[in-house]
């Protein structure tokens, strides 16, 4: 686990760091940053009840649920009708301020992914429930199943479209690209800002702690890509990722392959990358 408090002078040591690292065939040395998160946050095992909340369940609901709570547990003691009507009321007003709350969140929501419909169509997945059907915990495949059986399935899709013809591209008059242009410091941090906060474990550091250092970092990575723009060479740690199967459908026979699509969680810089291309 990652402590969200980081020392003051953590960001002289992660200038320096900054310096240190290699660009060697255009690999990250991500053992550095590695490191240096592990001598001022290390790893500890802490226990935590985890309750997921509603996107929307700010203080003033917990709050309000508090009150109501303590409203009910003084008429069950009780039993006299002034605190019933109190309880009653105020349950009737938390109800009204679930309701509240969650149209204003969803209506905000909605509002900010008009324009890009990606976004609009997560946000309209979470409304309906659909977060995705990740593979159940019991399922009886390996992952050597699962790598066996994508790898086959390339290979089948490869073997029946061998024999088709190519097809006919019409000739187009149009300007060729011959070089990228170089992207600066300013966009890499705006990048980085505008980025989700979603880390894969190929990554050495959380998202979070890149968005936080992202000065320091920026001109590093902005010498990273423009290296890899102008050489046209794709960073070969950037080709990894971790691959996760996810049921097609929630109603899904898990016991079969077939009813699996592969999902892959690229390395932040990766995704990054490509967004400046």
């Amino acid at each position: 686990m990652f402590v969200s408090t980081i020392p003051d002078h953590t960001g002289m040591e992660v200038r320096a760091a900054i310096v240190s690292l290699r660009l060697s065939g255009l690999k990250l040395d991500t053992d550095t940053l590695t490191d240096l998160i592990d001598r001022h946050c290390p790893v500890s095992s802490v226990r935590k009840k985890i309750v997921k909340l509603s996107p929307w369940f700010y203080s003033e609901c917990q709050q309000q649920r508090k009150e109501t709570r303590k409203l009910e547990k003084a008429y069950r003691k009780s039993h006299l009708p002034s605190d019933y009507l109190a309880w009653t009321v105020s349950l009737k007003y938390l109800h009204r301020l679930y309701e509240t709350k969650s149209k204003e969140f969803w209506c905000t929501k909605t509002a900010e992914s008009r324009g890009d419909s990606r976004k609009l169509w997560h946000t309209v997945s979470a409304l309906m429930g659909d977060t995705g059907y990740d593979m159940p915990a019991d399922a009886p495949h390996s992952a050597e199943d699962f790598a066996k059986y994508f790898l086959q399935k390339i290979d089948s899709i490869r073997s029946e479209t061998a024999s088709a013809s190519q097809p006919a591209i019409p000739f187009m008059d149009v300007e060729h690209l011959s070089s990228f242009a170089p992207v600066t410091v300013e966009e890499v941090e705006k990048l980085i800002s505008e980025a989700a906060n979603k880390t894969c474990k190929l990554d050495p550091v959380p998202i979070w702690l890149i968005k936080k250092y992202r000065s320091l970092l920026a001109p590093f990575v902005a010498t990273l890509f423009n290296a890899s723009l102008s050489t046209g060479v794709f960073p070969d740690n950037f080709k990894h990722a971790i691959v996760i199967p996810h049921l097609k459908k929630s109603n899904s026979d898990s016991s079969e392959l077939k009813n699996y699509r592969p999902v892959s969680n690229l390395p932040f810089l990766a995704k990054l990358l490509e967004r400046v291309v």
